[in-house]
Protein backbone atom coordinates (compact mmCIF):
# COMPACT_ATOMS: atom_id res chain seq x y z
CA UNK A 1 0.00 0.00 0.00
CA UNK A 2 1.45 3.37 -1.06
CA UNK A 3 -0.68 6.36 -0.06
CA UNK A 4 0.26 9.71 -1.57
CA UNK A 5 1.24 12.53 0.77
CA UNK A 6 0.11 15.95 -0.41
CA UNK A 7 -0.45 19.61 0.35
CA UNK A 8 -4.04 20.83 0.34
CA UNK A 9 -6.34 23.71 1.22
CA UNK A 10 -9.64 23.60 3.08
CA UNK A 11 -11.57 25.94 0.78
CA UNK A 12 -12.15 23.59 -2.17
CA UNK A 13 -12.76 19.86 -2.64
CA UNK A 14 -9.68 17.70 -2.09
CA UNK A 15 -8.91 14.18 -3.31
CA UNK A 16 -6.57 11.86 -1.39
CA UNK A 17 -5.03 8.83 -3.11
CA UNK A 18 -4.05 5.37 -1.89
CA UNK A 19 -2.24 3.13 -4.40
CA UNK A 20 -2.42 -0.62 -3.79
CA UNK A 21 -0.15 -3.09 -5.55
CA UNK A 22 -2.26 -6.19 -6.25
CA UNK A 23 0.41 -8.76 -7.10
CA UNK A 24 -0.59 -11.64 -9.32
CA UNK A 25 -4.29 -10.84 -9.29
CA UNK A 26 -6.51 -10.44 -12.28
CA UNK A 27 -6.92 -6.84 -13.37
CA UNK A 28 -10.67 -7.21 -12.96
CA UNK A 29 -10.36 -8.13 -9.26
CA UNK A 30 -10.09 -5.05 -7.08
CA UNK A 31 -9.60 -4.96 -3.32
CA UNK A 32 -11.83 -3.29 -0.79
CA UNK A 33 -10.25 -0.13 0.64
CA UNK A 34 -10.98 1.36 4.06
CA UNK A 35 -9.99 4.81 5.26
CA UNK A 36 -9.45 6.55 8.60
CA UNK A 37 -9.22 10.27 9.15
CA UNK A 38 -7.00 12.13 11.59
CA UNK A 39 -9.23 11.19 14.56
CA UNK A 40 -7.99 7.57 14.08
CA UNK A 41 -11.42 6.04 14.68
CA UNK A 42 -12.37 2.73 13.09
CA UNK A 43 -15.02 3.19 10.39
CA UNK A 44 -14.77 6.97 10.83
CA UNK A 45 -15.02 7.37 7.06
CA UNK A 46 -17.94 5.93 5.16
CA UNK A 47 -18.82 6.42 1.51
CA UNK A 48 -21.21 9.31 0.80
CA UNK A 49 -21.39 10.20 4.49
CA UNK A 50 -20.30 13.37 6.31
CA UNK A 51 -18.73 14.90 3.23
CA UNK A 52 -16.63 11.86 2.26
CA UNK A 53 -16.77 9.98 -1.05
CA UNK A 54 -14.77 6.79 -1.53
CA UNK A 55 -13.85 5.56 -5.01
CA UNK A 56 -12.53 2.01 -4.77
CA UNK A 57 -10.91 2.06 -8.20
CA UNK A 58 -9.90 -0.81 -10.48
CA UNK A 59 -6.65 -2.71 -11.00
CA UNK A 60 -4.71 -1.48 -14.03
CA UNK A 61 -2.39 -3.43 -16.32
CA UNK A 62 0.47 -2.87 -13.87
CA UNK A 63 -1.59 -4.49 -11.09
CA UNK A 64 -1.96 -1.18 -9.26
CA UNK A 65 -5.31 -0.12 -7.88
CA UNK A 66 -5.79 3.60 -7.35
CA UNK A 67 -8.36 4.26 -4.66
CA UNK A 68 -9.36 7.83 -3.78
CA UNK A 69 -11.04 9.63 -0.93
CA UNK A 70 -12.79 12.86 -1.88
CA UNK A 71 -13.49 15.40 0.89
CA UNK A 72 -15.88 18.28 0.30
CA UNK A 73 -15.36 21.81 1.65
CA UNK A 74 -18.04 21.44 4.34
CA UNK A 75 -16.12 18.55 5.84
CA UNK A 76 -12.80 20.33 5.38
CA UNK A 77 -14.14 23.25 7.38
CA UNK A 78 -13.76 21.00 10.46
CA UNK A 79 -9.99 20.84 9.98
CA UNK A 80 -8.46 22.95 12.74
CA UNK A 81 -5.68 25.08 11.30
CA UNK A 82 -5.09 26.95 14.52
CA UNK A 83 -5.40 30.65 15.28
CA UNK A 84 -1.72 31.56 15.36
CA UNK A 85 -1.15 33.86 12.35
CA UNK A 86 2.50 32.81 12.17
CA UNK A 87 1.45 29.22 11.39
CA UNK A 88 0.44 28.73 7.76
CA UNK A 89 0.06 24.94 7.75
CA UNK A 90 -1.06 21.99 9.84
CA UNK A 91 -0.32 18.32 9.23
CA UNK A 92 -3.12 15.78 9.53
CA UNK A 93 -2.61 12.00 9.39
CA UNK A 94 -4.95 9.81 7.36
CA UNK A 95 -4.81 6.03 6.91
CA UNK A 96 -5.87 3.49 4.31
CA UNK A 97 -6.14 -0.31 4.39
CA UNK A 98 -6.92 -3.01 1.81
CA UNK A 99 -8.87 -6.26 2.04
CA UNK A 100 -9.12 -8.97 -0.59
CA UNK A 101 -12.44 -9.39 -2.38
CA UNK A 102 -11.16 -12.50 -4.11
CA UNK A 103 -10.44 -14.15 -0.75
CA UNK A 104 -13.14 -12.76 1.56
CA UNK A 105 -11.93 -14.75 4.59
CA UNK A 106 -8.52 -13.11 4.50
CA UNK A 107 -7.65 -10.35 6.93
CA UNK A 108 -7.40 -6.72 5.97
CA UNK A 109 -3.93 -5.29 5.74
CA UNK A 110 -2.65 -3.04 8.53
CA UNK A 111 -3.56 0.62 8.04
CA UNK A 112 -0.88 2.66 6.32
CA UNK A 113 -0.49 6.21 7.58
CA UNK A 114 0.21 9.22 5.41
CA UNK A 115 0.29 12.96 5.98
CA UNK A 116 -1.78 15.69 4.36
CA UNK A 117 -0.42 19.18 4.97
CA UNK A 118 -3.26 21.68 5.05
CA UNK A 119 -2.30 25.27 4.30
CA UNK A 120 -4.20 28.52 4.62
CA UNK A 121 -3.62 31.80 2.86
CA UNK A 122 -1.92 34.75 4.49
CA UNK A 123 -0.44 37.83 2.86
CA UNK A 124 2.32 40.09 4.07
CA UNK A 125 3.85 43.27 2.71
CA UNK A 126 7.45 43.85 1.81
CA UNK A 127 9.08 46.81 0.14
CA UNK A 128 11.60 49.59 -0.01
CA UNK A 129 12.13 51.28 3.35
CA UNK A 130 14.82 53.68 2.22
CA UNK A 131 13.82 55.30 -1.07
CA UNK A 132 13.84 59.11 -1.08
CA UNK A 133 11.24 61.19 -2.86
CA UNK A 134 11.65 61.45 -6.65
CA UNK A 135 13.46 58.09 -6.82
CA UNK A 136 12.29 54.71 -8.03
CA UNK A 137 10.64 52.55 -5.36
CA UNK A 138 9.58 48.92 -5.16
CA UNK A 139 6.88 47.43 -2.97
CA UNK A 140 5.72 43.83 -2.85
CA UNK A 141 3.17 41.53 -1.30
CA UNK A 142 3.92 37.92 -0.50
CA UNK A 143 1.15 35.32 -0.61
CA UNK A 144 1.93 32.48 1.80
CA UNK A 145 0.26 29.08 1.90
CA UNK A 146 0.06 28.22 -1.79
CA UNK A 147 0.21 24.84 -3.49
CA UNK A 148 -0.51 26.41 -6.88
CA UNK A 149 0.47 29.64 -8.57
CA UNK A 150 -1.87 32.58 -8.04
CA UNK A 151 -4.61 32.76 -10.67
CA UNK A 152 -4.36 36.53 -11.04
CA UNK A 153 -2.48 39.51 -9.61
CA UNK A 154 -3.30 43.20 -9.88
CA UNK A 155 -2.09 46.45 -8.35
CA UNK A 156 -4.17 49.56 -7.74
CA UNK A 157 -3.73 53.13 -6.58
CA UNK A 158 -7.22 53.50 -5.13
CA UNK A 159 -7.03 57.14 -4.04
CA UNK A 160 -5.69 58.41 -7.35
CA UNK A 161 -5.68 56.59 -10.66
CA UNK A 162 -7.34 53.29 -9.83
CA UNK A 163 -6.01 50.11 -11.47
CA UNK A 164 -2.37 50.15 -12.55
CA UNK A 165 -1.47 48.68 -15.93
CA UNK A 166 1.92 47.06 -16.40
CA UNK A 167 4.15 49.20 -18.63
CA UNK A 168 1.88 52.25 -18.53
CA UNK A 169 3.10 55.51 -16.96
CA UNK A 170 6.36 53.83 -16.03
CA UNK A 171 4.83 51.29 -13.63
CA UNK A 172 6.15 47.73 -13.81
CA UNK A 173 4.25 44.77 -12.33
CA UNK A 174 6.00 41.46 -11.72
CA UNK A 175 3.32 38.89 -10.83
CA UNK A 176 5.96 36.47 -9.58
CA UNK A 177 6.00 32.69 -9.71
CA UNK A 178 5.27 29.94 -7.20
CA UNK A 179 8.06 28.94 -4.85
CA UNK A 180 6.84 25.39 -4.26
CA UNK A 181 9.28 24.66 -1.43
CA UNK A 182 8.25 27.69 0.60
CA UNK A 183 4.63 27.70 -0.67
CA UNK A 184 4.90 31.41 -1.50
CA UNK A 185 4.56 33.80 -4.40
CA UNK A 186 5.85 37.38 -4.36
CA UNK A 187 4.42 40.07 -6.62
CA UNK A 188 6.35 43.32 -7.00
CA UNK A 189 5.27 46.78 -8.11
CA UNK A 190 8.00 49.13 -9.33
CA UNK A 191 7.01 52.77 -8.92
CA UNK A 192 8.80 55.20 -11.27
CA UNK A 193 10.58 58.21 -9.81
CA UNK A 194 8.18 60.71 -11.36
CA UNK A 195 5.24 59.02 -9.58
CA UNK A 196 7.01 58.92 -6.24
CA UNK A 197 6.38 62.56 -5.41
CA UNK A 198 3.75 62.56 -2.66
CA UNK A 199 2.03 60.37 -0.11
CA UNK A 200 0.21 57.48 -1.81
CA UNK A 201 -1.58 54.22 -1.04
CA UNK A 202 -1.00 51.20 -3.29
CA UNK A 203 -3.12 48.07 -3.18
CA UNK A 204 -2.18 44.50 -4.11
CA UNK A 205 -5.15 42.34 -5.17
CA UNK A 206 -4.59 38.59 -5.55
CA UNK A 207 -6.83 35.79 -6.76
CA UNK A 208 -6.29 32.22 -5.54
CA UNK A 209 -8.88 29.71 -6.73
CA UNK A 210 -7.52 26.96 -4.49
CA UNK A 211 -8.30 29.12 -1.47
CA UNK A 212 -11.77 30.04 -2.71
CA UNK A 213 -10.72 33.56 -3.70
CA UNK A 214 -12.17 33.41 -7.22
CA UNK A 215 -13.80 35.64 -9.81
CA UNK A 216 -16.98 33.59 -9.44
CA UNK A 217 -16.93 34.05 -5.65
CA UNK A 218 -15.46 37.53 -5.65
CA UNK A 219 -13.57 37.86 -2.42
CA UNK A 220 -10.52 40.03 -2.70
CA UNK A 221 -7.52 40.12 -0.43
CA UNK A 222 -5.98 43.56 -0.38
CA UNK A 223 -2.59 44.55 0.94
CA UNK A 224 -2.25 48.27 1.50
CA UNK A 225 1.20 49.81 1.38
CA UNK A 226 1.07 53.48 2.32
CA UNK A 227 4.08 55.42 1.08
CA UNK A 228 4.91 58.64 2.93
CA UNK A 229 7.43 60.62 0.91
CA UNK A 230 6.96 64.15 2.19
CA UNK A 231 6.93 63.48 5.92
CA UNK A 232 10.32 64.55 7.14
CA UNK A 233 8.66 65.53 10.41
CA UNK A 234 6.89 62.17 10.71
CA UNK A 235 9.79 60.00 9.60
CA UNK A 236 12.68 61.99 10.96
CA UNK A 237 14.21 61.92 7.47
CA UNK A 238 12.87 62.20 3.95
CA UNK A 239 12.49 58.52 3.12
CA UNK A 240 9.58 56.23 2.30
CA UNK A 241 7.70 54.77 5.21
CA UNK A 242 5.65 51.67 4.48
CA UNK A 243 2.60 50.96 6.62
CA UNK A 244 0.99 47.54 6.26
CA UNK A 245 -2.70 46.72 6.64
CA UNK A 246 -4.51 43.56 5.53
CA UNK A 247 -8.23 43.36 4.86
CA UNK A 248 -10.72 41.23 2.95
CA UNK A 249 -13.35 42.97 0.83
CA UNK A 250 -16.02 42.01 -1.67
CA UNK A 251 -16.04 43.05 -5.31
CA UNK A 252 -15.18 42.05 -8.86
CA UNK A 253 -11.55 41.24 -9.54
Amino acid sequence: IEPVEMKATTAVTQTLTCNILVLGWLPSTAVEVSWKDYDDIENSIKDNTNGYTITRGTVDKNFVQKSTLTINPDRLSHVDLGLNPSIVSQQKTYQCSAKSLRYPDSRASPYKEFVVTYVYLTVKQEGTRDAPKDTQAKISCVAIGLTKELDAVAWEKPNSGGKITNGVDGYVIDAGTLNADEMTQTTVLTIPADKNTADAVYTCVIQSNEHGKTAESPKRIKVYSKILTSGEERCGYGTILLIFLLSVTMGDF
